[in-house]
């Protein structure tokens, strides 16, 4: 049976200035390889906040995919028989 237990390492008096405590997931937890989690973990988050300050300094969601023609279409055709079944009550 394969092990599913997650290993959590919480993290807190980091070097970042933004960032108070981490909890990170690990894949394996390897005591001996903690620093190098705490450098990573920074790494990402200071990351994340250089693309923050790239975008103006707010988070931009994905834009989002506008409906289609037939996706319209089909909502009226919907529209129009539900209309006309219950006028024919």
């Amino acid at each position: 049976m394969k092990d599913s237990a997650k290993k959590v390492v919480i993290l807190e008096n980091l070097a970042s200035p933004y960032v108070h405590q981490a909890i990170l997931v690990m894949r394996d937890y390897n005591p001996k390889l903690e620093s190098r989690a705490i450098v990573e973990a920074e790494r990402i988050v200071n990351a994340y906040l250089e693309d923050l300050k790239l975008k103006g300094g707010r988070y931009r969601s994905p834009a989002r995919k506008k409906p289609s023609i037939l996706w319209y279409f089909l909502t009226a055709v919907i529209s129009a028989a539900v209309m006309f079944f219950i006028t024919r009550l």
